[in-house]
């Protein structure tokens, strides 16, 4: 039988025995002197599997997802046959009153924590047990997802780890890991204002991927001599696919998934909850990723735009193109050159 290679520790084993603690102290007050405390929960081993590849899927497999399985141990304790979470800066990790987390997929470990003076919880990525060095911004939390199968390939299993810089609208990234029979692929979204889609989807045959939005229009000063931007609830957020080729994740380049941008293009004209300025900028946007002429796209925004803003068709249309093309979220990350 299969199981998920995947172990992730946390801070329900320590509160767990926050309470336990309090209730032994209370009882043995009550009785007017020490009383002890068996532990009878019946302990659970860690999931780990002997397994390093995924089993063939059927040529027609569709992507499909498996539960994450969760493992709390006390704080400070370690998984079980995984790496060691890093200590906190200065060597102090014992003394912290938050262990933090460690995500094991496969060769790869994500630990998150333990938490700092700054209420951060610094998010680290490890390959066979070496560090792989990332200029981020602070990091507040790392979650891991469901494992997907036949993702991002027949026979591939990928996890993606949510991560939060703990802001109030912003900002999430993320980590793709995947294993592909003996072959280990990552990639590092940045923490953006932007967000990667739950699960991926299939985009077109043979192709799965994930919805990514690009973040290009949020508080968009669309007319820069009045001073006047767009609001939070009125930016455009259009989506991308992020695709996986030749060992490396990539955003699609217009034109590539016709079909699926006519679905998105039919999506954003029958919403009719989205802000007008948004939905003109959005279907424009979708336009020239279905591989539509900028001038007749130019055009067509001009009439959508509102009266206020039609004006700006010529330079919003500069501000797009700009967007399809470098629009680059993802970093695929080269594990070979992981410091030893």
């Amino acid at each position: 039988m299969f199981t998920t290679p995947f172990i992730t520790t946390g801070r329900a084993g320590a509160q767990g025995g926050l309470k336990k603690l309090s209730f032994c102290f209370g009882l043995a007050l009550l009785l007017g002197g020490l009383t002890a405390c068996s532990d009878t929960t019946e302990k659970k081993t860690p999931v780990t599997s002997t397994n390093t590849t995924a089993p063939a899927a059927p040529a027609n497999a569709a992507p499909q997802s498996s539960k994450a399985v969760s493992t709390p141990q006390p704080s400070g304790s370690q998984a079980t046959g995984a790496a060691a979470p890093a200590a906190a800066s200065g060597g102090n990790a014992a003394k912290q009153t938050d262990a933090g987390t460690t995500t094991v997929f496969y060769d790869f470990t994500v630990v998150s924590g333990p938490e700092d003076a700054n209420n951060m919880r610094p998010v680290r990525l490890r390959y066979k047990g070496r560090e792989i060095p990332l200029d981020t911004e602070p990091l507040r939390e790392a979650t891991a997802g469901d494992i997907e199968k036949n993702v991002p390939l027949k026979g591939c299993e990928t996890m993606k780890v949510d991560i939060f810089t703990g802001g109030a609208n912003c900002c999430a990234g993320y980590y793709l890991l995947s294993s592909c029979g003996s072959e280990r692929y990552a990639a590092y979204i940045t923490p953006y204002d932007g967000y990667l889609s739950p699960h991926p989807e299939t985009v077109a045959d043979g192709v799965v991927g994930y919805l990514i939005s690009d973040p290009s229009f949020m508080y968009y000063e669309i007319d820069p001599q009045n001073g006047v931007s767009l609001a939070r609830p009125s930016s455009p957020r259009p989506e991308r696919f992020l695709i996986f080729e030749n060992g490396a994740w990539r955003v699609d380049k217009p034109g590539e998934f016709k079909a699926a941008y006519e679905k998105l293009l039919q999506e954003t004209r029958d919403d009719k909850d989205m802000d007008p300025t948004a939905k003109a900028i959005t279907v424009a946007y979708y336009s020239l990723m279905n591989g539509k002429d900028a001038t007749a796209v130019t055009k067509e925004l001009a009439k959508a735009l509102p009266d206020t803003f039609s004006k700006q068709a010529e330079a919003i249309m500069k501000e797009l193109r700009k967007a399809v093309d470098g629009f680059k979220p993802a970093r695929n990350l080269n594990l070979n050159k992981a410091p030893a």
